[in-house]
């Protein structure tokens, strides 16, 4: 077997300090490439124990469950790091849909969080956890699209990096408006990340085959969203670490044709009705997503009081006040996020 050039990420180099200038072991120990298991993943009977921050060199294929025990003797921070490569290569692969790595307890509960990024150029997977003293089981398994028997891991378990100094954790991507977004409608996406110094934001339009980068990195975390186009939009936000660590998260925005509605009404259960009293409000209206309100005031009165602010139901509930007299129902309907609004009236009585 050839040897390789592709360096170790040691806890200095990921908190931004160096990059260890030693390449992962270029060859297997005698003893180093662990057996192939085929149990199940709780169970961990006459395994190896991993050795941490001892790289281990291994070919591995779709079918491969690589697993080992580790011995942890005080609560720390751990950190398994894969590089994937081809046999022969030094070029680092793209580990999504290829290599899955759990850490688990005694119970055979995962208890790490998986993280597929890249660092200074290199490629990696890593599992995370923060793990008490105790027996722990390590697994890593090929995935199905390890499509044929020509690759290699590389693989180093340390405890001494913890997971917000190693890559940038996204917390969360919210965007201002809830629900579909009428055409040319704008929304404010958010993204909330530890560990992230830049963000960078790609669309993926209706039909498209390919994202559309709409915001390059910058230090601004906010994006203003919006559309003409009809469909599901697939919104990316990269976010980028001090140390060149990238994450991404996607949600989607689905955006409607933007109409009016029309041919709104209101009808009334009741047409008089005595002090604290109820009487159901109908609205009846034409358009696609709409959302409905309903107010009333006495009718010589110029100041409306809200039944019930805007939601998806066309029926309300309007409760009588004490004081008698002519009432004036009033309904406002429009699109979800929409800015159009249409309105109409009834009258109840209170005798």
């Amino acid at each position: 077997m050839k040897a390789k050039s592709i360096f170790a990420l040691t806890s200095t180099a990921i908190m931004g300090l160096s990059l260890l200038a030693s390449p992962l072991a270029s060859h297997a120990q005698e003893g180093s490439v662990p057996v192939e298991h085929k149990v199940p993943a709780s169970s961990s009977t006459n395994l190896e124990y991993l050795k941490l921050n001892e790289t281990k060199h291994t070919k591995i294929n779709k079918a491969s469950v690589l697993k080992y025990k580790l011995s942890i003797t005080k609560a720390s921070e751990l950190t398994g790091l894969g590089v994937l490569t081809k046999v022969n290569s030094t070029v680092s692969l793209d580990t999504k849909g290829k290599i899955m790595i759990d850490i688990r307890d005694a119970k055979g509960k995962v208890v790490s969080k998986l993280n597929h990024s890249e660092y200074k150029g290199v490629k990696i997977v890593a599992a995370t956890a923060h793990l008490e003293k105790g027996t722990y089981t390590l697994e890593i398994r090929g995935l199905s699209n390890l499509d044929d028997e020509n690759y290699e891991l590389d693989f180093i378990a340390n405890t001494e990096v913890t997971a917000p100094n190693m890559v940038p954790i996204i917390k969360s991507v919210t965007a201002s408006k809830k629900g579909v977004l009428p055409q040319r409608v704008a929304t404010t996406v958010t993204v909330k990340a530890t560990e992230a110094e830049k963000y960078k934001v790609e669309i993926k339009y209706p039909n498209a085959k390919s994202y559309t980068t709409v915001k390059n990195f910058n230090t601004k975390n906010k994006y203003k969203f919006a559309s003409s186009k009809v469909g599901t939009h697939k919104l990316r936000y990269t976010v980028l670490s001090k140390d060149g660590v990238e994450v991404s998260k996607t949600i989607n925005i689905k955006v409607v044709k933007a109409a009016t509605p029309t041919q709104v009404k209101l009808t009334k259960s009741k047409t008089s009705i005595i002090p604290k009293a109820k009487t159901k409000l109908t609205t009846v209206a034409k358009g696609n997503n709409l959302n409905y309100k309903f107010a009333y005031k006495l009718k010589q009165d110029k100041k409306y009081h809200v039944i019930r602010n805007y939601t998806a139901s066309n029926v309300a509930t309007f409760t009588a006040p004490k004081k008698k007299g002519t009432y004036t129902v009033k309904t406002y309907v429009k699109q979800t996020n929409g800015t159009k609004v249409v309105t109409a009236t009834n009258t109840v009585k209170i005798k």
